[in-house]
């Protein structure tokens, strides 16, 4: 939302907020737990977060017994090269959290979820993107409450 040019008020009928500061590098932490403290002072009751990143916040949320989290946690981010080892400790730390907190968890597919089932003894709902996403949406519904989402692929080392 920072570098965005063009920021529009409404997507479809769904007001957009823009939060101005940067969504990656280290900044997207501060950037994820703001975004969620910003849903839950306005008093939304659902909340999607997107990657762990952020998910230290989700241990506030059950102080709110009505606010439900859904949590996609995107990938196996902690085995990831790229980040350097105090990075990587603070992912697996994340995830963890992420997994424990969230009221929902939701996988991109079936090796990450079977991975949550493995290392965490948690039950995660796999949304499985690709071309045929769209022709057939693949619809969750999570105790009479429908949820669909459409992400984008992104390479994953061991998941090609």
């Amino acid at each position: 939302s920072f570098s965005q040019t063009n920021k529009k008020k409404f997507f479809y009928k769904t007001k957009l907020y823009h939060i101005n500061i940067p969504a990656n590098g280290p900044l997207s932490i501060v950037y994820d737990i703001f975004s969620c403290l910003h849903a839950l002072f306005l008093g939304y009751k659902k909340i999607l977060v997107l990657g762990v990143s952020g998910a230290p916040v989700l241990i506030i949320f059950k102080l709110f017994p009505t606010v439900r989290t859904f949590t996609n946690i995107d990938g196996i981010e902690w085995r990831r090269k790229k980040w350097s080892i105090l990075a990587s400790k603070y992912l697996r730390l994340a995830e963890f959290i992420a997994v424990k907190f969230s009221d929902y968890v939701i996988a991109d597919n079936d090796i990450i979820s079977n991975y949550v089932r493995e290392t965490y003894n948690i039950n995660s709902h796999t949304i499985a993107y690709g071309g045929d996403t769209f022709k057939n949406p693949i619809v969750l519904n999570l105790n009479g409450q429908i949820a669909i989402g459409l992400l984008r692929k992104e390479q994953m080392e061991g998941l090609q």
